[in-house]
């Protein structure tokens, strides 16, 4: 069986990148920011 995702991000001391391919496997499809906050695309909002 072979493992098509790339391994996640471990933890670090001192900030450390990520590649391109864990960055396009882990990111959610869709990123909106409303109201200063970020939310993902379909996400339901409640006012209140």
């Amino acid at each position: 069986m072979t493992n098509s995702q790339p391994p996640l991000p471990q933890p670090q001391l001192e900030p450390a990148g990520i590649t391109f391919d864990q960055y396009e496997e882990f990111t959610p499809e869709k990123l909106e920011l409303w109201d200063g906050y970020l939310g993902y695309g379909g996400q339901v909002r409640i006012v209140g």
